[in-house]
């Protein structure tokens, strides 16, 4: 990053630019993943509620359902389910996570229009100790690595976080939908 003392004033105005640029960037990533964590959550919450009505007919029609599956492949059905509901709450804590993140950025802006205070006027410091006091580990964690990246210059980070998170959400998403579909593959070829 350009110093703010090298070349003078283009120098200042430079750094000043690298520093709004990398602000905009940080605002647009988490914008973007908070509202593609919400789509992802809604269609994870879908597909949970489908393959767990499917899972209670099984059970609720298992003497029907002995009837064309044996009982390792009812056993196995179950097993699909569970890990689908595991992908299912790991998909949604990290849509909170991106939810408070990508709102938590917006509500900062407000914040500071509010009060009056331009975030230069802001200890970084400070505001992430208090932040991070607030969480648990890991995304406690989180908030002391971005204040030190913050001080470093890497305004953008949190928005890069909030779209990692929002990339392993649409992970855990498709192992649902890989295991939906094992599913009904299963129960198809035994029921053939």
């Amino acid at each position: 990053m350009t110093g703010i003392g090298e070349g003078g004033q283009q120098g200042r105005d430079q750094a000043l630019a690298l520093i709004r640029s990398r602000v905009v960037a940080n605002a647009l990533l988490s914008k973007g993943a908070g509202r593609g964590s919400a789509l992802i959550d809604s269609f994870s919450g879908w597909l949970l509620a489908g393959f767990g009505a499917a899972a209670a007919f099984l059970v609720a029609n298992l003497e029907a359902a002995s009837a064309g599956l044996s009982a390792r492949q009812i056993r196995w059905q179950m097993i699909l389910f569970a890990a689908s509901l595991v992908a299912a709450v790991v998909q949604r804590y990290l849509a909170v996570l991106v939810a408070i993140w990508a709102s938590g950025e917006a509500d900062g802006r407000t914040v500071f229009a509010e009060v009056g205070v331009a975030a230069t006027d802001v200890d970084p410091d400070v505001l992430f100790a208090e932040a991070a006091r607030a969480y648990w580990w890991p995304v406690s964690a989180l908030f002391r690595r971005l204040a030190r990246r913050v001080r470093e210059g890497d305004f953008a980070l949190a928005g890069r976080i909030a779209i990692r998170a929002l990339q392993l959400q649409v992970l855990a998403m498709l192992f649902q939908v890989i295991a939906l579909l094992v599913a009904i593959v299963s129960i198809a070829g035994s029921l053939a």
